[in-house]
């Protein structure tokens, strides 16, 4: 089934996390989103979760997918992190298909991308935060990837301008390498990438940062990589928009994800909450989606 709708302006956003408000055919019970959450850990820094098989995250017959996390920790409005399929700052004709049956809370919900898609969500502090001095932060999504011969480095996650500025940015090599890039005003303020070769399949990713206590890990498949987590002359001016599968044309160096490639659930948190947490929260979603 794929989600389609109207212009996003047609189409509020209800801050509702229990699933009461979405009519919904089949599916699993409305409000398991909490006690997933609880199971990923450090609840009280978690920021914003989407989550393509939970009622809280699906919104039927939009363009939208909502934020679970019904009090982000920095304190701002859940739908701060709404995640639009598409937005005027792009130029999709088609959006990822939800796959799946709402509320099911399995890992057969997820959304499929087919070369052309991209998700948005519109510019935020936190997102802004992630690239400047004293950045701390923590990321972990279940992503099923697709090798795809002569794929120019597919943008899985990204908050750079149109000139590969300002933001953060998680690519995929052509020798299946996954790579971590954070951009200040002219070039690379940190590199990082894991040493593990990607197989085709669902796979876990994670990143936890500490910029001013210089402390970072990188992980895949709940295998974390340490990194000294210093950025080296960071921006004061970031981008703060997140793209997901961004389009090759937005953002210079980044292809759109490859056809096939499925997104699963996404987490983050506005602290460093180190590689043991990030592991065992992996360790959830390699338990769901049978990794």
């Amino acid at each position: 089934m794929k989600l389609i709708g109207g212009n996003i302006s047609d189409t509020p956003v209800k801050n509702v996390r229990d699933g009461s408000a979405f009519n919904v055919g089949g599916g699993g019970s409305s409000g398991g989103q909490a006690a997933f959450l609880s199971s990923l850990g450090e609840t009280d820094n978690q920021e914003l979760a989407w989550l393509p098989g939970y009622l809280s995250s699906y919104t039927a017959g939009s363009r939208m997918i909502l934020n679970s996390v019904a009090s982000p920790a920095t304190g701002v409005a859940s739908d701060v992190y709404t995640l639009h399929y598409g937005t005027d700052l792009h130029t999709a004709t088609e959006f990822p298909t939800f796959t799946g049956t709402p509320g099911d809370e399995s890992s057969s919900e997820y959304l499929l991308f087919d070369g052309g898609n991209a998700l948005t969500a519109l510019e935020s502090t936190f997102m802004k935060s992630i690239v400047q001095d004293n950045a701390a932060w923590s990321l972990i999504f279940a992503m099923f990837v697709v090798l795809e011969a002569g794929s120019d480095n597919p943008s899985i996650f990204n908050s750079n301008n149109t000139s590969y500025r300002k933001g953060a940015g998680l690519t995929m090599s052509p020798s299946e390498i996954i790579t971590l890039q954070i951009m200040h005003d002219s070039g690379v303020s940190k590199q990082v990438s894991h040493t593990t070769t990607l197989t085709a399949g669902w796979h876990t990713f994670g990143l936890s940062i500490g910029e001013a206590a210089t402390t970072g890990h990188i992980m895949i498949d709940g295998v974390s990589e340490s990194f000294t987590s210093t950025y080296s002359s960071p921006t004061s001016t970031a981008e703060g928009i997140l793209n997901i599968g961004c389009f090759g044309s937005d953002v210079s160096g980044a292809a759109t994800l490859p056809n096939t490639w499925r997104m699963g659930d996404i987490i983050m948190w506005n602290a460093e909450i180190g590689s043991t947490a990030l592991d065992a929260a992996s360790a959830v979603l390699e338990t769901k989606y049978g990794i």
